[in-house]
Protein backbone atom coordinates (compact mmCIF):
# COMPACT_ATOMS: atom_id res chain seq x y z
CA UNK A 1 0.00 0.00 0.00
CA UNK A 2 2.83 2.07 0.58
CA UNK A 3 3.98 2.07 -3.00
CA UNK A 4 0.47 3.82 -4.33
CA UNK A 5 0.74 6.32 -1.60
CA UNK A 6 4.24 7.65 -1.35
CA UNK A 7 5.47 6.90 -5.12
CA UNK A 8 4.59 8.90 -8.20
CA UNK A 9 3.39 5.73 -10.18
CA UNK A 10 1.44 4.55 -7.75
CA UNK A 11 0.15 8.07 -7.58
CA UNK A 12 -0.71 7.82 -11.22
CA UNK A 13 -2.36 4.15 -10.43
CA UNK A 14 -4.81 6.06 -8.16
CA UNK A 15 -5.52 8.86 -9.73
CA UNK A 16 -6.47 6.44 -13.37
CA UNK A 17 -8.59 4.47 -10.45
CA UNK A 18 -10.49 7.18 -9.16
CA UNK A 19 -11.61 8.27 -12.63
CA UNK A 20 -12.58 4.64 -13.87
CA UNK A 21 -14.40 4.16 -10.93
CA UNK A 22 -16.20 7.48 -11.54
CA UNK A 23 -16.72 6.87 -14.80
CA UNK A 24 -18.02 3.55 -14.12
CA UNK A 25 -20.51 4.49 -12.01
CA UNK A 26 -22.09 7.26 -13.38
CA UNK A 27 -22.47 4.93 -17.18
CA UNK A 28 -24.11 2.67 -14.96
CA UNK A 29 -26.26 4.92 -13.51
CA UNK A 30 -27.04 6.40 -16.35
CA UNK A 31 -27.11 3.27 -18.93
CA UNK A 32 -29.21 1.04 -16.15
CA UNK A 33 -31.31 3.58 -14.03
CA UNK A 34 -28.89 2.43 -11.02
CA UNK A 35 -30.26 4.35 -8.33
CA UNK A 36 -28.48 4.54 -5.14
CA UNK A 37 -31.84 5.45 -2.95
CA UNK A 38 -34.90 3.60 -2.73
CA UNK A 39 -36.01 2.80 0.66
CA UNK A 40 -33.30 -0.05 1.45
CA UNK A 41 -32.70 0.49 4.83
CA UNK A 42 -33.55 3.34 6.98
CA UNK A 43 -30.90 6.21 8.90
CA UNK A 44 -30.29 4.72 12.67
CA UNK A 45 -29.79 8.37 13.50
CA UNK A 46 -33.08 9.71 12.58
CA UNK A 47 -34.86 6.44 13.46
CA UNK A 48 -34.36 7.06 16.91
CA UNK A 49 -33.43 10.03 17.87
CA UNK A 50 -36.13 11.52 15.12
CA UNK A 51 -33.63 14.12 13.70
CA UNK A 52 -31.44 14.18 10.12
CA UNK A 53 -27.93 13.37 10.54
CA UNK A 54 -25.24 14.55 8.73
CA UNK A 55 -25.35 12.11 5.48
CA UNK A 56 -29.47 12.00 5.25
CA UNK A 57 -30.19 12.66 1.83
CA UNK A 58 -26.21 12.01 0.03
CA UNK A 59 -27.60 9.00 -1.55
CA UNK A 60 -30.87 10.77 -3.04
CA UNK A 61 -28.62 13.84 -3.63
CA UNK A 62 -26.28 11.34 -5.58
CA UNK A 63 -29.33 10.54 -7.86
CA UNK A 64 -30.12 13.99 -8.83
CA UNK A 65 -26.53 14.25 -9.81
CA UNK A 66 -27.07 11.21 -12.31
CA UNK A 67 -29.97 13.43 -13.52
CA UNK A 68 -27.97 16.56 -13.94
CA UNK A 69 -30.58 18.27 -11.33
CA UNK A 70 -28.25 20.31 -8.80
CA UNK A 71 -30.41 22.48 -7.52
CA UNK A 72 -32.49 18.92 -6.16
CA UNK A 73 -28.95 17.65 -5.06
CA UNK A 74 -28.48 20.87 -3.21
CA UNK A 75 -31.23 20.50 -1.47
CA UNK A 76 -31.12 17.02 -0.36
CA UNK A 77 -27.96 17.49 1.33
CA UNK A 78 -25.89 20.70 0.75
CA UNK A 79 -22.82 19.57 2.65
CA UNK A 80 -22.54 16.75 0.65
CA UNK A 81 -22.55 18.44 -2.58
CA UNK A 82 -19.88 21.10 -1.30
CA UNK A 83 -17.63 17.71 0.21
CA UNK A 84 -18.15 16.54 -3.27
CA UNK A 85 -17.35 19.49 -5.28
CA UNK A 86 -13.97 19.68 -2.81
CA UNK A 87 -13.12 15.98 -3.30
CA UNK A 88 -13.52 16.66 -7.05
CA UNK A 89 -11.15 19.51 -7.13
CA UNK A 90 -8.62 17.86 -4.60
CA UNK A 91 -8.68 14.44 -7.01
CA UNK A 92 -8.08 16.88 -10.04
CA UNK A 93 -5.24 18.65 -8.32
CA UNK A 94 -4.07 15.19 -7.59
CA UNK A 95 -3.84 13.77 -11.25
CA UNK A 96 -2.22 16.85 -11.83
CA UNK A 97 0.55 16.65 -9.39
CA UNK A 98 0.52 12.71 -10.08
CA UNK A 99 1.56 13.24 -13.95
CA UNK A 100 3.91 16.31 -13.40
CA UNK A 101 7.32 16.21 -13.54
CA UNK A 102 7.89 18.18 -10.74
CA UNK A 103 5.89 15.32 -8.40
CA UNK A 104 5.53 16.49 -4.69
CA UNK A 105 4.12 13.13 -2.62
CA UNK A 106 0.76 14.46 -1.57
CA UNK A 107 0.83 11.89 1.54
CA UNK A 108 4.28 12.78 2.99
CA UNK A 109 2.13 14.55 6.20
CA UNK A 110 -0.36 13.79 8.61
CA UNK A 111 -3.36 15.80 7.98
CA UNK A 112 -3.11 18.95 10.47
CA UNK A 113 -4.72 19.50 13.34
CA UNK A 114 -6.45 22.37 12.71
CA UNK A 115 -8.17 21.11 9.55
CA UNK A 116 -9.41 18.08 11.06
CA UNK A 117 -10.93 20.71 13.95
CA UNK A 118 -12.38 22.82 11.35
CA UNK A 119 -14.07 19.88 9.54
CA UNK A 120 -15.58 18.40 12.71
CA UNK A 121 -17.23 22.09 13.50
CA UNK A 122 -18.30 22.21 10.39
CA UNK A 123 -19.86 19.11 10.27
CA UNK A 124 -21.31 19.54 14.06
CA UNK A 125 -22.46 22.99 12.98
CA UNK A 126 -24.75 21.67 9.61
CA UNK A 127 -26.01 18.83 11.74
CA UNK A 128 -27.39 21.80 13.99
CA UNK A 129 -28.42 23.98 11.71
CA UNK A 130 -30.35 21.11 9.33
CA UNK A 131 -32.51 20.21 11.99
CA UNK A 132 -33.93 23.48 12.72
CA UNK A 133 -37.58 24.96 11.41
CA UNK A 134 -36.14 27.77 9.09
CA UNK A 135 -33.90 25.12 7.29
CA UNK A 136 -36.86 22.67 7.39
CA UNK A 137 -39.16 25.07 5.49
CA UNK A 138 -36.77 26.27 3.04
CA UNK A 139 -35.41 23.42 1.97
CA UNK A 140 -38.37 20.50 2.06
CA UNK A 141 -40.92 22.95 1.53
Amino acid sequence: MSRLLFTQKGNRILAVAAWVAIALLTAAAGLFGFRLSGGLWQCPFRRYVGLDCIGCGASRAMDALFRLDFLEAFRYNPFFLLALAAFLVWLVLFTQNAFSKKYRPPFSRQPALRLLIVIGVLLLVFLVVRNLPFYQQWFYA
